[in-house]
């Protein structure tokens, strides 16, 4: 398997152009109906090229970017986390589909991070979601990127088909 023989330092600094792919496959959260988000599904283009070489090659490590709205119900942001439940199921298939050609597929839902849509919410609105964050904190995009050289580390060898939530405990289960 790709990284069997290197050390952490080795896996953080070399050219992962052919062992690891990650993408965000669903976008920006995107407010509106089901019904409105199954008119946009054709446009969204979701790209899998990238770990479909890596199934030719013999290995690598596939990393989508999913969010914790494919995991809990929203009557603000419904139809993107039903994209995002899409996204979450569309690793597990792509796990069982690609396993036996070494191909590892896991995705990561952040919960809500430091970033310009956090940053862009009142401080009534901060407040309400820190409420419901047991850190009482965002998380920062570091956090986020650590998960991601973890699931592309042969640590994580033996993981595939997952989601692993990245929410400083907002959703637990």
């Amino acid at each position: 398997f790709f990284f069997k023989q290197k050390t952490a330092y080795e896996i953080l600094t070399c050219d992962w152009s052919s062992d690891v792919c990650s993408s965000d496959l669903g976008g920006s959260p995107f407010e509106g109906s089901p019904v409105d988000m199954a008119r946009m599904v054709p446009r969204l283009g979701i790209d899998i090229s990238q770990a479909i070489d890596m199934a030719e090659r013999g290995g690598g490590s596939y990393i989508a970017v999913g969010s914790i709205a494919g995991v809990r119900a929203s009557t603000v942001i419904g139809a993107y986390g039903i994209s995002k439940a899409a996204d979450h199921m569309l690793v597990k298939n792509l796990a069982a589909e690609w396993g036996p050609k070494r191909v590892r597929v896991n995705a990561i839902a952040p919960g809500f991070i430091e970033t310009d849509m956090t940053r862009a919410l009142t401080e009534e609105q901060r407040q309400a979601l820190l409420q419901q964050i047991p850190l009482q904190r965002f998380g920062h995009a570091g956090e986020i990127a650590s998960v991601a050289v973890f699931l592309a580390s042969p640590a994580a060898g033996y993981i595939t088909g997952e989601t692993i939530q990245v929410n400083g405990g907002m959703f637990m289960g």
